[in-house]
């Protein structure tokens, strides 16, 4: 008896390696990153996306955003995350003068 798992087809289709986004979505512009302790963090909002399961929302519609909407999820890429925020931790802090305006 073998001791190497059997995986159904489907799932060794999503365990395999995937090929870079750029050759999965030929046609998508993927924006320019700038230097920076500022930009690379600004590279966490690519990270976190919100789905609805309604017909519509937006400008056009009476639901202006998609948490108005009666079924949405919010999908956060932890492993891109975990990533940047390893990233970020090495570049050290942010050249920014704090303050308080009260």
């Amino acid at each position: 008896m073998s001791s190497k798992p059997h995986f159904p087809r489907w799932a060794m289709t999503l365990l395999s390696p995937k090929p870079p986004l750029s050759q999965l979505l030929p046609n998508a512009s993927f924006p320019q990153v700038g230097h920076g302790f500022e930009a690379v963090y600004q590279l966490a909002r690519m990270c976190t996306f919100r789905i609805s399961f309604v017909k519509g929302w937006g400008a056009e519609y009476s639901r202006q955003d998609v948490t108005s909407t009666p079924c949405w999820i919010e999908v956060k890429l932890n492993g891109p995350l975990q990533w940047l925020d390893k990233v970020l931790s090495q570049m050290g802090a942010p050249n920014l003068t704090c303050g308080s305006v009260s």
